[in-house]
Order: C-alpha cells, then sequence, then structure tokens
C-alpha cells in the first residue's frame, strides 16, 4: 500500500501549523515509491533535510529531521524514520532474513500488544517473523537470551 498523498498532506499542513510532531514512517513494502511521495509532500512545503539522526541501541530512532530553508520561519518536529542495521542478537542472529530484503526492519524495538487469539498479551520483537522467537510473553523479555540481547544493545 502507497501512502495516500492527499491525507498526508493535510496532515503534514495541520501539524506544522499547530507546531505537532510528526514521525512519518516509509512504506517498507515500496519504501522507493515511499521516499518520493514524502519527499515531494515535504519540499512543497518549504521542507528540506536539516539533520541526520543515529540510534545507536535500535533503528527506530534513527531518521532524516526536516526544516524550512528559511530558518526565520522556525522549524517543525518532523521525522521521516529510517531503519538501520541495528540487530539484536537474541533474534537476528542466524536468522535466514538477516541481511537480505525481506529484513525489512532490523531491530526496531519491542511492539506489545494482545494475540487475538489467546488474548493474552505478547511482546513482538520482530516484524518479519510470527515463531515463538519472536513473539514472546512479556515475563520471557525480563529473563534469559532476550534481556541479555537488550541490555547488550541499551548498555543497561
Amino acid at each position: 500500500m502507497v501512502i495516500n498523498e492527499e491525507i498526508t498532506g493535510e496532515v503534514i499542513d495541520f501539524v506544522i501549523e499547530n507546531n505537532i510532531p510528526l514521525r512519518l514512517m516509509r512504506n517498507l513494502n515500496n519504501v522507493e515509491e515511499s521516499d518520493k511521495i514524502i519527499n515531494a509532500l515535504l519540499s512543497e512545503r518549504g521542507l528540506f533535510p536539516i539533520k541526520e539522526q543515529e540510534a545507536a541501541g535500535d533503528s527506530g530512532g534513527s531518521g532524516t529531521v526536516y526544516g524550512f530553508a528559511n530558518a526565520g520561519l522556525g522549524d517543525p518536529d518532523i521525522k521521516v524514520k529510517k531503519f538501520g542495521a541495528v540487530y539484536l542478537n537474541s533474534v537476528c542472529e542466524g536468522c535466514p532474513l538477516k541481511n537480505t530484503p525481506r529484513c525489512r526492519e532490523r531491530f526496531y524495538g519491542m511492539r506489545i500488544g494482545v494475540n487475538p487469539e489467546t488474548l493474552q498479551n505478547e511482546v513482538r520483537l520482530c516484524i518479519d517473523r510470527d515463531d515463538p522467537e519472536v513473539v514472546v510473553s512479556p515475563h520471557e523479555i525480563f529473563e534469559g537470551k532476550h534481556y541479555n540481547a537488550l541490555l547488550n544493545n541499551y548498555g543497561g
């Protein structure tokens, strides 16, 4: 699915007018087309890349920060997220998807949700896999290999 340009443009206008932070994430199934659309929408509004941010422990904090070419206008809090080559060893080591286009996100972080079948809480450590190694109970995050890998990534 490609982003809806009209709605995305309206959201960008709204956040600029109201000084609301915005994080745009590229469509991971069509990154090239998504980048073209996002760049066009931002440049049409006078926004250009002003800084690259890199995250140390996960890829979620990496991205391009956008601002106005005219610094006197003030800069909105708009960032286009990028996924860096950050991995969580307990999940990614030995994964057949690693370093392939099918590994869309690397280690972005933890997603907490509810399993729709069991209605139990779960923590997802990878969006590209559904196996029990990457979809775990919240308690498994506090012990064992995932715990140690997370501490290693985040220096805890």
